[in-house]
């Protein structure tokens, strides 16, 4: 079994709904996604496959993303504009890896598993 891994970033404010805590607070992160890649075997270049596909095809839902507010989707009432991302039930981590796990197979990326990394130290996975 080959694995092969990249790494992409995006910046993003969001806070937890009835969370007992400071992240109840709006606050924001450089968020770090892991993208984890199988394969079986080799294609004939001797790749998995190739970075550039899994980096561009990543970078296209990140961009959405990018310097935005990422709500829970219980506040759409409260904003209305649809320039907020929504997610449900709160715009965690372990969220987040789920949703970019689940666009990057729709993509057909044969992809293992996903990172979404809050800070340094501290990340959240999601595989099937």
């Amino acid at each position: 079994m080959y694995f092969i891994s990249i790494k992409r970033h995006f910046d993003a404010a969001h806070r937890l709904l009835n969370y007992p805590g400071k992240c109840a607070n709006l606050h924001g992160h450089r968020w770090e996604v892991e993208v984890i890649v199988k394969g079986n075997g080799l294609n004939q270049l001797g790749m998995v496959t190739d970075f550039g596909s899994i980096k561009s095809t990543l970078d296209r839902y990140l961009e959405s993303l990018d310097h935005s507010l990422l709500l829970s989707n219980r506040e759409t009432e409260k904003f209305k504009d649809t320039s907020h991302i929504m997610f449900d039930p709160n715009p965690t981590a372990e969220v987040l890896s789920k949703e970019i796990y689940k666009f990057l197979k729709k993509e057909y990326i044969p992809v293992y598993e996903v990172r979404v990394f809050e800070s340094p130290d501290c990340w959240a996975g999601y595989r099937e």
